[in-house]
């Protein structure tokens, strides 16, 4: 079961919403150092709500600037843990890899297949 956490954007605080945010664009930054451009592809909400209780946890937090690849004139300004980000990719990647290969058996797509090999191939 992954991707089946979705964010109540009414529900949220404005100071809420822009930390969720900034956990969504790390994490983002975090995958496309570590894995790739492509992998970015597979980040999900999940993984920012398994990033937001795992900060809670840690006591190291490593302020980061950085921009966006989708808006690179936006500069994003957060905090947060390497553990936590390298900790999160791993997890978000394999799921991913999981998932694949339980829709390959359930549907017996070969998209998927082709997907699932590349993943493999490039597999960190």
């Amino acid at each position: 079961m992954l991707g089946y956490i979705k964010t109540q954007r009414d529900d949220l605080r404005i100071c809420d919403f822009c930390l969720y945010k900034q956990q969504y664009c790390a994490l983002c930054q975090g995958i496309g150092k570590k894995y790739g451009i492509v992998y970015r592809l597979i980040l999900n909400y999940d993984m920012v709500f398994l990033a937001l209780v795992l900060e809670n946890f840690e006591t190291e937090m490593t302020p980061l600037s950085f921009k966006c690849p989708t808006n690179p004139f936006k500069k994003i300004n957060t905090s947060i843990s390497n553990n936590v980000i390298e900790y999160c990719a791993f997890i978000n990647y394999y799921l991913s890899v999981l998932k694949l290969e339980d829709d390959i058996i359930d549907e017996k797509n070969n998209v998927k297949k082709i997907i699932l090999k590349f993943f493999k191939h490039n597999s960190p």
